[in-house]
């Protein structure tokens, strides 16, 4: 007999204890329950979808019913993360509730960042919004370069002012060793070569192969040329 309900109380100890585990808190519950209402399944499926329209009130919900802010959706042959298609559409309403979830803002897929996916897109907004929420102001892209180095490549003048006012290293090369300065250069933006030279651009710096940023310059670049001879540079 005794054994009987030894066993009975081992079974209602082990029912109590897996309702206790499966529990789901009430805010969770509720916000699952607000989606169902809405007509949305609690699906990456349905978050995507919900991205992709621009309802941050739905994708809010998502994430308070348990939903991961780093969830991913199919795209030819890799899983992207959906805070790349909020950048993409420019909504700085949906990236804030990214942030505020605690999305990972230094993943890369196919060699890019969210950073850098910014970049690509000249939004400076978005860009200082996820430097000041922990993106790495430095990571390089599979390519090399920097948010800095692609800022200035395409040059977009706001951009890379705003990468410089949140810390961005102005000496950090790409793979070939090529500087911040040296692309600043080459491509003939004096006031980007001003703003890196004071911000501490080291004017004598080589690529890897020994190229200098004599080589840079090209024809009637007088003004940076004389920059360049002000702070040191040596290019004889």
């Amino acid at each position: 007999m005794k054994k009987i309900f030894a066993f009975l109380f081992l079974l209602m100890f082990l029912s109590v204890a897996c309702e206790k585990k499966e529990r789901v808190p009430v805010d969770v519950y509720k916000a699952r329950e607000s989606l169902e209402i809405l007509g949305y399944e609690f699906t990456e499926i349905d978050l995507a979808k919900a991205v992709k329209e621009g309802k941050t009130d739905i994708v809010k919900l998502f994430f308070d019913a348990g939903m991961s802010p780093d969830s991913t959706v199919q795209h030819k042959i890799y899983q992207i993360p959906l805070i790349y298609f909020v950048i993409d559409k420019g909504n700085e309403l949906l990236l804030q509730v990214f942030i505020q979830a605690k999305a990972d803002l230094n993943i890369q897929v196919a060699g890019t960042t969210p950073l850098i996916k910014a970049v690509e897109k000249g939004n400076a907004s978005m860009i200082s919004m996820m430097i000041k929420a922990g993106a790495d102001v430095n990571t390089a892209g599979s390519d090399g370069l920097t948010p800095l180095l692609s800022a200035i490549d395409k040059n977009n003048t706001g951009v890379v002012w705003t990468l410089l006012q949140q810390g961005a290293d102005v000496n950090l090369q790409d793979y070939n060793g090529f500087s911040p300065l040296m692309f600043a250069v080459s491509s003939g933006n004096s006031e980007v070569v001003r703003e890196l030279i004071k911000r501490g651009a080291n004017v004598n710096q080589t690529s890897k192969n020994g190229t200098k940023i004599k080589s840079f310059l090209g024809k009637n670049r007088k003004e940076i040329e004389l920059l360049l001879i002000e702070a040191g540079a040596k290019l004889d």
